[in-house]
């Protein structure tokens, strides 16, 4: 998956917004149940906010 995920151009990405709300649910859910994590849950959450999240701005696909 990555591998191919590095291959495509980014512009051809699309991230569901559900997905955004889900990797924000798990990195909370770490520090409340005490789970081992591999980085300190605000740098999960600054890379995901300022890193992944802008890559997918325009490109972010809303299911009704």
């Amino acid at each position: 998956m990555i591998g191919w995920m590095d291959a495509e151009a980014i512009e051809t990405l699309f991230l569901p917004a559900i997905t955004i709300a889900e990797l924000r649910f798990g990195i909370a859910a770490t520090k409340k149940n005490g789970v081992p994590m591999v980085a300190p849950q605000s740098e999960l959450t600054w890379k995901l906010i300022r890193l992944v999240t802008p890559l997918f701005l325009l490109r972010c696909s809303v299911s009704t």
